[in-house]
């Protein structure tokens, strides 16, 4: 199960492309991208989420999606498709350190009541 939205399984495609997790970096990172493409390649890309996985983590399998293959438009593609894949990594380590702090601070506080209720359990090995 996906650990950030918890409504799918986690895989690339769910992560990169449909996670309501990470909605907001991926509309804002997601749409120069696809503004790239020729009208019919991000009709396509959108459509089918592996095809949008595929063009993100390796577009040169996806040319005929674009206008006209170019260096200047290879740069651009790169450019985009990194940041959409930086700015993805950043969101998803924040939410899960974020959930492991409040798991460790439930920890510490149950913890620190039973320690104060004087119901304290020792370890004595074996």
């Amino acid at each position: 199960m996906c650990p950030l939205c918890e409504d799918h399984p986690e895989c690339r495609a769910h992560f990169i492309t449909s996670c309501s997790a990470t909605d907001q970096v991926r509309q804002k990172l997601l749409q120069p991208l696809l503004a790239l493409m020729s009208p019919a390649g991000a009709t396509a890309a959108q459509e089918d989420p592996e095809l949008l996985t595929q063009v993100v983590l390796d577009h040169s399998k996806c040319w005929e999606l674009f206008p006209t293959p170019s260096e200047e438009l290879n740069s651009k593609i790169e450019k985009f498709t990194a940041r959409l894949c930086y700015a993805l990594h950043c969101m998803r380590t924040r939410k899960l350190l974020a959930a492991k702090k409040i798991i460790i601070g439930y920890i510490m506080v149950y913890w620190l009541i039973t320690f104060l209720s004087g119901e304290r359990t020792e370890y004595h090995g074996e």
